[in-house]
């Protein structure tokens, strides 16, 4: 971290920022690990090689985070503002904490593909799997804007379900499990 202002003070004061911000990740981290790793940990072969069951195992993760989201908004804030920042001193907590939650669910999707369960309509697996991130993070960070010119209530229960059965659909779409797409 650049410091134009080289005061002993105010560099103890940044670096200590520096730490707290790592820390608040770090517990973010901690948190959205344990509730991936426990639902796909429950991805035994099985479940990988069945459509339905891999569906449903996909969704209750979606939904799963969806409602990390409702309960807590200020993780989308936060995320949010730290990828429109790109703070420069910090990257590394991408790579770090974002990066194996991501090769966890890319991972069982692989296998899935591998298996012939799904027949994703992208060629990139990560690039699928991040988008849930965009259109979640997106959808809770900023409302749904509407028609009408004005931004609704991404928290008010009937919205929130509304775009949880949208962003069941588009996966179950663009994922193409091998019961329902031939």
């Amino acid at each position: 971290m650049e410091l134009l202002d080289q005061k002993p003070g105010r560099r103890w004061f940044l670096c200590l920022r520096s730490i707290e911000y790592r820390q608040v990740f770090q517990r973010q981290y901690e948190e959205e690990y344990h509730l991936i790793h426990q639902i796909i940990q429950e991805a035994q072969v099985q479940v990988v090689e069945d459509p339905v069951a891999l569906r449903e195992l996909l969704f209750r993760l979606m939904d799963a985070l969806i409602e990390r989201s409702q309960q807590n908004p200020d993780i989308v804030r936060l995320w949010t503002r730290r990828w429109l920042e790109k703070p420069a001193q910090t990257e590394d907590i991408e790579t770090r904490l974002s990066a194996p939650l991501y090769q966890m669910v890319e991972s069982l999707l692989e296998r899935a593909r591998e298996l012939g369960t799904i027949k994703p309509q992208s060629a990139s697996l990560s690039m699928l799997v991040h988008s849930f991130t965009w259109l979640h993070y997106g959808y809770f960070g900023f409302g749904q804007l509407t028609f009408g010119a004005r931004v609704s209530d991404p928290f008010h229960p009937n919205q929130a379900t509304e775009f949880r059965q949208f962003v069941h659909h588009f996966f179950a779409q663009t994922l193409c499990f091998s019961d329902q797409c031939s």
